[in-house]
């Protein structure tokens, strides 16, 4: 039985880690509230001290875990004008979609309330995946007026179909979204076109 008595310094912050550990190790289906309690070696009340229900606690989880989109955005973004515009993409599309966050999105797309929840608190019903459109579509946008990509391209168009193949891909197929070479001959075909 878990401790009842365990002093947490961040309580939300070692309940996020403990889910995130259950998603890497067992998935989305094995994340319940019993499960990250457990994990985190915490009473089962903990979780619902902090959070009024699962739902919030999954959404408040989502939010605090896609701030690496941004890092992956501004290192995206410093790239334009160096390097392959193909590899620049790759290397950081391939990163998008690593564990956790393909668990983080299919809970997200599987669980109305975590969604309705996301919009409570001000952000996107995916914001993984809309955040990664955005990086996407404002690189090649930059490669654009350096004219290193076509300026009859479309960055509206093509950042959301990368995006999604690589969402597809990552669904059947986890580790072909972080494979490299796979990637990188998405989005040779996609801005190629």
């Amino acid at each position: 039985m878990p401790p009842t008595g365990v002093s947490l310094n961040d309580p939300r912050e070692a309940l996020f880690a403990a889910a995130e550990r259950v998603l890497v190790r067992d998935g989305g289906v094995a994340l319940t509230s019993r499960a990250v309690t457990e994990e985190g070696g915490v009473a089962k009340g903990v979780l619902h001290k902090y959070f009024s229900d699962f739902d919030t606690f999954l959404a408040e989880l989502i939010i605090s875990r896609t701030a690496y989109v941004a890092t992956i955005a501004d290192e995206l973004a410093r790239t334009a004008g160096r390097n392959e515009v193909e590899e620049n993409l790759a290397a950081a599309m391939s990163r998008l979609f690593e564990t956790p966050a393909i668990q983080y999105i299919k809970i997200a797309i599987a669980r109305d309330e975590v969604r309705k929840h996301l919009v409570a608190l001000g952000q996107e019903r995916l914001p993984i995946l809309l955040q990664a459109v955005a990086a996407v579509s404002s690189y090649i946008g930059a490669e654009q007026r350096a004219g290193r990509i076509r300026r009859d391209a479309n960055p509206a168009a093509v950042a959301p179909m990368l995006v999604g193949a690589l969402h597809l891909l990552a669904t059947d197929e986890p580790t072909a979204a972080t494979d490299y070479a796979r990637v990188r001959e998405l989005v040779v075909e996609a801005i190629r076109r």
